[in-house]
């Protein structure tokens, strides 16, 4: 049976090293693509999306709808590449969210958005406390997420464990090609005053004397430098609450010649503020769900910057000092 000149061809091209050769080339190439071509989004989609966060103090929703919503929607659609408005009205706030066209300029949508906006400001109602333009980029979304976790509770709480990651997320911001770095879970430091209400009236003293007195011990203020010889001194006036014992001494009140100290009217707490959201590590063991295999957790999330390689980035993390820290 006579052969077809392709089969005659590649049985012709098989007996030499010629595949082999092309095997090996291959596996190069690969490698090099591998090592150097960055991981992100497959196949690369640009679909701008910038969020608009406006502030409308005193307005319900329903009001804010009406009198800031709808017009700004309007003012908004006459941006250039915009394929979808999305909005959403609240007590006090609203958000706009413009989706652009597929493949529009990140860069141009943003400018024409700022240019939009800033132009007609004679349009925009009085009642607009302040407005942010925040764009939305793929690169934001976290590459990786790393836990904090404690299997024992009384010693590593979440408010500890948030604390570590508060040290731990600057040193990861530090390495190269790290773009933003959220730490989410854990109870953040606060310093709490709480007020007797009690000592407060025997010692004829208001909540605002207290509000005013904190503003004003907590003021620096720099007033020029002065040089003598090789040294430089700084001038200033006023200083900051630096620790718990000056913000006890704080005078709030001056009554019949006698000073009222915060720590004479208020109760001071150094430690964990009010919990906003909650996590655990529990183990899918299948039927024990005891309360003391749940245990806390802060994770701590890292984007990539833009063009980078996202295994890189990774590999970097757990190379670096900062997984033995």
């Amino acid at each position: 049976m006579k052969k077809h000149p392709i089969d005659r061809l590649v049985a012709y091209s098989l007996k030499g090293g010629f595949p082999q050769f092309v095997f090996i080339v291959a596996l190069f190439l690969g490698a090099i693509a591998l090592t150097y071509t960055p991981r992100e989004e497959e196949p690369q989609i640009v679909v701008p999306m910038i969020d608009v966060w406006v502030n409308v103090p005193n307005l319900s929703a329903r009001q804010v709808e009406r009198q800031v919503t709808v017009p700004l929607e309007k003012l908004l659609k006459q941006v250039p590449g915009i394929e979808h408005i999305y909005s959403a009205s609240h007590d006090g706030t609203l958000n706009v969210t413009l989706r652009f066209n597929v493949g529009e300029d990140r860069e141009r949508a943003l400018i024409n958005t700022y240019n939009k906006l800033y132009s007609n400001q004679d349009k925009i109602p009085n009642v607009v406390a302040n407005w942010i333009v925040k764009p939305i980029e793929v690169d934001d979304v976290a590459i990786l997420i790393v836990g904090l976790y404690s299997t024992s509770p009384d010693l590593y709480s979440d408010y500890e464990l948030r604390r570590m990651a508060q040290e731990v997320s600057t040193v990861i911001q530090s390495l190269p090609n790290t773009s933003e770095v959220n730490i989410v879970g854990g109870r953040s430091r606060s310093i709490q005053v709480l007020l007797d209400l009690q000592a407060l009236a025997a010692r004829q003293t208001s909540v605002m004397n207290v509000v005013d007195a904190l503003a004003q011990s907590n003021q620096l203020a720099r007033h020029g430098e002065l040089s003598l010889g090789q040294n430089t001194l700084v001038i200033e006036s006023g200083d900051v609450i630096r620790d718990l014992q000056s913000l006890n001494s704080i005078v709030v009140n001056v009554i019949n010649g006698k000073m009222v100290l915060l720590k004479d009217i208020a109760e001071i707490r150094d430690g964990p503020s009010e919990p906003k959201s909650y996590q655990w590590l529990e183990y899918a063991n299948g039927v024990n769900t005891a309360l003391q295999d749940k245990y806390p957790m802060v994770t701590i999330s890292v984007a990539k910057q833009k063009g980078s390689n996202a295994v890189s980035v990774a590999c970097l993390l757990y190379t670096s000092d900062a997984a033995d820290e």
